[in-house]
């Protein structure tokens, strides 16, 4: 075990999880050092995947992912990403305008876009430009909350 996935235990001591590792064939590829750690979510479809390393941690939930080193300034962001995700104070916004899909992280009013799905590199503040492209092609949208039930949009952010 890492320092990042001890951090992370010790984070995430209240929440149903599951642990995997090199010594389970279906990870023999993971370092001897680096560690899934899964939050299994109750209310909604998707999990919560931490990858970690000695040198870095990757967040993974629906389509957004997200990196962390293992400086105690990431480690303050990813517990905090972790627990807005879990709190509903957080979301993934995917649009799919095939053969193409843009996926978003929301937090606080704002929006950061994932880099390898963002190759028109739309910005936040060309939303408007990029959300006639999409209505106009019928592209779809999915929003994944930790809990489903307790979703609270910002519609100002979205195609209605």
């Amino acid at each position: 075990m890492n320092q990042i996935s001890e951090s992370m235990r010790e984070f995430l001591k209240d929440e149903e999880l599951e642990i995997f590792d090199n010594r389970q064939h279906q990870f023999s590829q993971l370092a001897n050092d680096e560690e899934i750690i899964v939050v299994i979510n109750l209310y909604g479809e998707e999990n919560l995947y931490i990858q970690t390393g000695a040198e870095s941690a990757v967040l993974a939930f629906g389509q957004w992912r997200d990196e962390y080193d293992n400086s105690s300034e990431d480690i303050a962001r990813l517990k905090a990403d972790i627990s807005h995700i879990l709190n509903n104070e957080s979301y993934v916004w995917t649009i799919i305008n095939a053969p193409s899909f843009l996926v978003g992280y929301v937090y606080d009013h704002k929006v950061q876009y994932l880099p390898c799905t963002n190759l028109f590199d739309w910005d936040y503040s060309e939303s408007k430009e990029f959300f006639t492209q999409i209505a106009e092609e019928e592209g779809q949208q999915s929003f994944l909350f930790w809990d489903p039930h307790h979703q609270q949009l910002e519609p100002s952010l979205f195609l209605m």
